[in-house]
């Protein structure tokens, strides 16, 4: 079925074959297939419906231009790189619905200033906010891991609240976050991966508890203003 140059069967989205920079995606639809909106570069905004229960793979990779999306409510997951690439994109609420989003999820969006994440998330996956422009980032109690390179480059980032419920800080999870200043690391987290903060020029102070049993090489690396 043909709806709004969309092609849409059994309730996927296939494939958008239009050039509308507004999209709104009709309630017939339960899931955004892999690559739907694949490279769209005059996108610029998204509304999805109610109906949406998941975002595949690659589904809104390098739309370049787009600035806003309104997630489904109901929304349980995103796929791996789905978002990769929205260079312009500012600001995303991840409703509490969502319990699983995939690696590289929204890997550089360099323009992603703002994000609210489910209350469900299972994890931080790797490379999820890799290169992007987040200032300060609540993670909620649901999370029990962030794995490699989850905040790698995430230059801008200045403050972060890791919860209770998380064990495992990966490999390179915070390398090159030249403007985080300070971070307190719970006394849930068991172990710390290989270069977890390297070159976060800028910390001069970091709490690392009892807990922690596993460190990896050259955890701090780069920390040319680590003190205490």
């Amino acid at each position: 079925m043909q709806q709004n140059n969309m092609e849409i069967v059994n309730g996927v989205l296939i494939k958008y074959n239009g050039l509308d920079d507004e999209i709104i995606i009709p309630d017939t639809v339960t899931r955004i297939g892999t690559k739907a909106f694949f490279e769209y570069f005059n996108i610029e905004s998204i509304i999805m419906p109610d109906s949406v229960l998941y975002i595949d793979e690659l589904a809104f990779r390098d739309c370049i231009s787009l600035t806003s999306i309104k997630l489904s409510a109901n929304l349980i997951s995103i796929g791996k790189s789905a978002f990769m690439g929205c260079s312009d994109l500012k600001k995303i609420i991840i409703p509490d619905s969502v319990t699983d989003i995939g690696y590289e999820a929204f890997e550089y969006c360099s323009s992603l200033k703002e994000i609210s994440l489910s209350n469900s998330l299972k994890s931080i996956e790797s490379g999820m906010f890799e290169g992007c422009a987040i200032e300060k980032i609540i993670i909620p109690d649901s999370v029990n891991i962030i794995d490699d390179a989850a905040f790698f480059e995430c230059s801008k980032l200045k403050e972060i609240v890791i919860p209770n419920s998380v064990t495992c800080i990966g490999s390179q999870a915070f390398t090159g976050c030249s403007s985080l200043i300070s971070i307190t690391i719970p006394d849930s987290v068991t172990s710390i991966g290989d270069l977890a903060f390297e070159n976060c020029t800028s910390l001069t102070s970091v709490t690392i508890p009892d807990s922690v049993t596993k460190m990896g090489n050259n955890v701090f690396e780069g920390c040319i203003n680590l003190k205490n």
